[in-house]
């Protein structure tokens, strides 16, 4: 954990100061998936999650269904890695209260 605050802070200071890294580290991770999972984790996202659900009503915003428990938040666009790394905040109005059939179909998994 003091690593990944610590490659968060070092990634903060060099974004805010407009500096490029040409040598990092092999064990740092840079790829997307690897943040955004971490970040879907978090007890941040849970609460974000919670909150944007809570704002559309628990109502999917394809369908119209209201079964709460079958809610799930879904963002309309997703940030780049470094906005997860760095614990950026993350707009709710980037993020739609989805049901779990319709946010199946917005992935592609399923039609």
């Amino acid at each position: 954990m003091a690593v990944d605050a610590l490659v968060a802070a070092a990634l903060a200071m060099t974004f805010l100061a407009g500096v490029v890294i040409l040598a990092l580290p092999s064990d740092l991770r840079l790829d997307w998936w690897y943040w955004y999972r971490r970040y879907l984790d978090s007890r941040r996202w849970k609460r974000l999650s919670w909150q944007v659900k809570r704002r559309d009503n628990w109502t999917c915003q394809r369908c119209r269904a209201d079964e709460a428990w079958h809610m799930e938040a879904h963002h309309l666009r997703y940030q780049r890695w470094w906005v997860y790394a760095l614990r950026l905040p993350e707009p709710r109005r980037n993020l739609v209260c989805l049901c779990e059939d319709c946010h199946r179909v917005e992935h592609g998994k399923e039609e």
